[in-house]
């Protein structure tokens, strides 16, 4: 049997959370001491579609 849970019926949804463009800046600013630019961004797209994505451990492709 499978079982899904979408994350938006999974979280409350506050009026505090930050948009995904805020996500994303903060990852560039966290992750740009390890990453160069190239990396960073495709790794910014991954995750900004991850939902999309049928196999997560393709995700050691953009980190390593």
């Amino acid at each position: 049997a499978s079982y899904t849970l979408s994350l938006h019926d999974a979280l409350p949804i506050s009026r505090n959370m930050m948009t995904l463009e805020q996500v994303c800046d903060r990852f560039r600013i966290q992750a740009s001491a390890t990453l160069d630019a190239d990396k960073l961004e495709r790794t910014v797209e991954f995750l900004a579609h991850m939902e999309e994505v049928e196999d997560m451990s393709v995700i050691g492709e953009f980190l390593a």
